[in-house]
């Protein structure tokens, strides 16, 4: 899809009252508003958001991902009502960020160890330090000549 028409989606909601928010495919906004933007502002979204091909808008609290300008008989999104939802989508974030290292914090009492780490611990090239290819180090440990026959 090329970026112009969400990008003319989005400067005709401006034009009809409404705050567009660009979103992801998945729906999730990819920026959060705390001010209503300009058209500048949502020009820019093409090159600074360029996967964010839906535009949503805030309807009775809630984001609704549209394809064109509603009817004018809703009324346009209030400011305070768009923070609502950008606060609440923050909060979200922060709970899943919490959650992680909680669960992060709970491995490491089970003595889990990290994977950097492990690996760090476990990557030694001991053929290496022996001057040798390393299937002839495995074939020396087995204890072979290494010689058919």
């Amino acid at each position: 899809m090329s970026p112009l028409r969400p990008y003319l989606l989005r400067v005709r909601l401006l034009a009809a009252g409404f705050v567009p928010i660009p979103c992801f495919p998945d729906g999730r906004p990819a920026v959060v508003l705390h001010t209503p933007p300009s058209e500048s502002g949502v020009r820019s979204w093409a090159t600074l958001y360029e996967r964010a091909t839906n535009t949503g808008i805030i309807i009775k609290g809630r984001l609704a991902i549209v394809d064109e300008v509603p009817a004018t008989s809703q009324e346009p999104v209030e400011l305070a009502e768009l923070a609502k939802v950008q606060i609440a989508e923050e909060n979200r974030i922060k709970e899943a960020i919490k959650n992680r290292e909680r669960k992060r914090a709970k491995r490491r009492a089970q003595g889990i160890v990290p994977r950097s780490e492990w690996l760090a611990a476990h990557s030694a090239k001991p053929w290496i330090e022996a001057g040798m290819s390393r299937s002839t180090w495995y074939r020396r440990l087995k204890g072979g000549t290494g010689m058919a026959g």
